[in-house]
């Protein structure tokens, strides 16, 4: 309780051990707050819902910092000072904006249909941006074969491993957050997998070492229906994603070959939860009703 708030406030669950290299990413990322949500609760039927708003994160104020800081800590623990990484935008920014807090050399990668102001963003930052032709599952490819070719450290693929265990730090401040009593609910979005999965991981470990009873935590994940796979697939109670091409106004959810898609599968389906996904109106009417709401 003694220690910095901040993604390395759970150091021993984690794993980076290179004191230095926690020193230089992700000090101000994650322990965001997690937020009494009474009004949007009362419209929607819910007398004890809360909002963990991962908006609040720093640098780049989403909750990709998480899984990014944990990244470029693994890369600077290697000696390296180049990064990569391929987005849909969130991804991107928090990339280039740790990397230049670290030192470390930026190149993006994005789907040549994303906004120009999330480029223009990250190049201000300090990063070289690479617009790739065809969506985000092609960019990725394409990233991958770039990462063989070169040997360029990617935070979201050949770093994937150790970019996901930052998602699971939220689940720690949750619970931590509510006293060390762990949630009857999480519900969250999904798009590569990577932050539901891991939830479930991190919940995990803190009922095996006894810090919370995390067994009877359901956890739900919702899509948009114009990129729903791994949704479809629960709801179709089948173990495989099947790929499909992205039709959505939600790009930061855009990825039709989610990675960590059976990964989410499994951790839905031994948690009692269920899939849903939702169009782009029900998407934008939500999004109005969480500003109305809670002024988020």
């Amino acid at each position: 309780s003694e220690r910095p708030q901040n993604i390395w406030h759970f150091e021993e669950l984690l794993p980076i051990v290179d004191k230095r290299a926690q020193a230089r990413v992700g000090q101000f990322s994650g322990y965001t707050p997690l937020i009494r949500a009474d009004r949007l609760g009362a419209e929607l039927g819910l007398s004890n819902l809360f909002l963990k708003d991962d908006s609040s994160s720093r640098p780049s104020f989403s909750y990709k910092d998480r899984v990014v800081a944990m990244s470029i800590a693994r890369l600077l623990e290697r000696g390296k000072t180049e990064i990569g990484c391929v987005s849909t935008g969130n991804v991107g920014t928090a990339v280039a904006s740790l990397a230049a807090k670290a030192g470390v050399d930026a190149f993006i990668f994005y789907p040549n249909r994303l906004e120009e102001q999330k480029a223009r963003g990250c190049m201000a930052l300090g990063a070289k941006v690479c617009q790739v032709e065809g969506n985000y599952d092609e960019a990725n490819r394409r990233c991958r074969e770039v990462a063989e070719a070169t040997g360029l450290d990617f935070a979201n693929i050949t770093l994937r491993p150790f970019y996901a265990e930052g998602a699971k730090t939220a689940a720690f401040e949750i619970v931590e957050q509510l006293d060390w009593e762990s949630p009857d609910h999480i519900i969250t979005a999904a798009a590569g997998g990577t932050l539901s999965s891991r939830l479930h991981k991190g919940l995990g470990e803190l009922q095996l070492l006894g810090l919370s009873e995390t067994d009877s935590t359901r956890i739900h994940i919702a899509q948009p229906s114009g990129c729903n796979p791994i949704a479809s697939a629960i709801i179709a109670e089948e173990a495989e994603v099947h790929p499909v091409t992205p039709e959505t106004a939600a790009h930061s959810l855009a990825i039709g070959a989610p990675g960590d898609g059976y990964l989410v599968i499994d951790a839905v389906l031994k948690r009692g939860g269920t899939g849903g996904f939702a169009s782009d109106p029900e998407i934008f009417a939500g999004i109005d009703l969480l500003a109305a709401t809670e002024g988020l």
